[in-house]
């Protein structure tokens, strides 16, 4: 298990409130759930899908998959995912059509529209943020970030059911822009910055 800031993004708009709280919440031991496990193998398989995807030809269609066929061509990565839904008794199919029609595809299509309007479009998977510049030790990853023109955009797979994450002024989102802003803004000159909360199963 990766290492956690203590003000990590995740929990930004709790600390943001109460500074204090950080620090009594790493006091207090990891909730692991059945809720948590599921979400952490959906972003996985989204990642694996997206990585399949970048790896081909970047205008194939992107209609939803034969996932045998994705894991025969050589994503062992999504071989592990669905070994891990069978242990959860999670329906592997039924996760893998959820991310893609109403993640992967969407954060894909908007690539490739993307590479349309400026051919040097990049997508970045799972990217790692530096936000020590702004917050004490600070750092997190992003789901995915396109950057294309003079626009950066921030993608973010909430996969729970049942909670409605707000998008409007979401600070957990201000803080992987601030991130992923920081650490390409010197490779681009970013004018425009557009954050995407997807919740496919709400």
């Amino acid at each position: 298990m990766g290492a956690h800031a203590l003000l990590a993004p995740s929990s930004a708009k709790r600390w943001m409130t109460c500074t204090p709280s950080a620090r009594l919440e790493a006091t207090m031991p990891d909730k692991d759930t059945a809720y948590t496990r599921e979400g952490t193998i959906a972003h996985a398989m989204a990642e694996s899908l997206l990585l399949h995807l970048l790896s081909n030809d970047p205008f194939e269609p992107v209609a939803c998959p034969d996932f045998n066929e994705v894991i025969q061509y050589g994503e062992a990565r999504l071989l592990h995912q669905i070994n891990d839904c069978n242990e959860e008794g999670l329906d592997w199919k039924e996760m893998a059509e959820t991310v893609y029609e109403h993640y992967v595809r969407l954060v894909y299509e908007s690539y490739l529209g993307a590479k349309l309007e400026d051919p040097d479009a990049v997508l970045l998977i799972e990217s790692k943020l530096q936000l020590a510049e702004f917050i004490p030790e600070g750092f997190g990853s992003s789901d995915a970030v396109l950057i294309y023109g003079d626009t950066l955009e921030v993608f973010d797979l909430k996969y729970g059911k049942g909670v409605k994450v707000e998008a409007q002024e979401n600070a957990q989102m201000m803080c992987y822009a601030l991130g992923a802003y920081c650490g390409q803004g010197e490779f681009y000159d970013i004018a425009n910055v557009r954050m995407t909360i997807i919740q496919p199963r709400l």
